[in-house]
């Protein structure tokens, strides 16, 4: 999902600031976003990807914006004290499809190590930046790939059509064919749902244990990936509405066990909107 969505969100930017007539494209990832997916990359041994990440990106053709990445060695939580400190708005609700991704837990990971090494990410920007991209690069200048203008919608692309199109494409042709089936419910949906129904209680276990709907169980949703086969028992024979405070992590949660091939659901409003 992040794939996807990065290449079109990636193409929208780019077409924004040709509009406005920018000559570069400011993003605000930081140090933590930064080491997080360059340690992701080079995991999976995407060091062409890792040759991107650096703080500032030509233009891949004339008339196009550079990127840049000012905030790339300053650390997540002092955006948020600069934040917090100057009362700027936030946008609180994260991607319902983020909880469970690989940069996720690289950086919990990160956090872990940070407790023994405080300086563990500086360091790894600077070994990712001064050694390996330097590395990578020198490699891929014996393989350059031609870039040319995609044939649909203008935008940098190594072939006649650009990834951002061809998952377009690939994304209308799947909608065509497939009916997709509703994955929110509300309290009086989900007694239309029949009799086997599991309510799982994605908050923490104190939550759960002051208040929660009648029959729910508790499976805290960073123990999801741990403890799901707990529900494997259910998976033919019964439906899982999943709930939490808000419905916004209760969401990610009912969108995992879909992808594991659970009959899962998501109460919207979550609990807050049922009492």
């Amino acid at each position: 999902m992040c794939s996807v969505c990065g290449t079109i969100k990636r193409n929208i930017f780019t077409l924004m600031a040709k509009n406005v007539g920018a000559d570069a494209i400011a993003t605000g990832h930081n140090l933590d976003d930064t080491v997080s997916t360059m340690m992701s990359l080079f995991f999976a041994g995407d060091f062409e990807e890792i040759a991107r990440l650096k703080p500032v990106l030509k233009p891949l053709l004339p008339g196009q914006p550079r990127k840049i990445k000012p905030l790339i060695t300053t650390p997540e939580i002092e955006d948020l004290y600069y934040v917090a400190l100057n009362e700027l708005p936030v946008q609180e609700c994260g991607c319902p499809h983020g909880e469970f991704t690989p940069i996720k837990g690289m950086k919990k990971w990160l956090d872990e190590m940070e407790k023994e090494q405080p300086d563990i990410k500086f360091r790894l920007l600077s070994i990712f930046r001064r050694k390996l991209i330097p590395l990578v690069e020198k490699n891929m200048a014996k393989e350059v790939q031609e870039i040319k203008a995609c044939t649909v919608c203008g935008m940098p692309s190594s072939s006649d059509i650009c990834a951002k199109c061809r998952r377009v494409m690939e994304l209308k042709e799947v909608m065509g064919r497939i009916s997709y089936e509703e994955l929110e419910v509300d309290m009086e949906d989900i007694q239309n749902l029949g009799e086997n129904v599991i309510l799982l209680d994605v908050r923490d276990r104190a939550e759960y244990e002051s208040y929660t709907l009648k029959g729910a169980i508790n499976i805290p949703a960073e123990e999801i990936e741990k403890r799901w086969r707990e529900l494997a028992k259910y998976k033919k024979t019964h439906k899982v509405v999943v709930f939490c405070n808000s419905g916004r992590t209760s969401y990610s949660v009912a969108v995992k066990l879909r992808n594991l091939g659970f009959k899962a659901y998501n109460l919207k409003g979550g609990i807050m909107a049922s009492i």
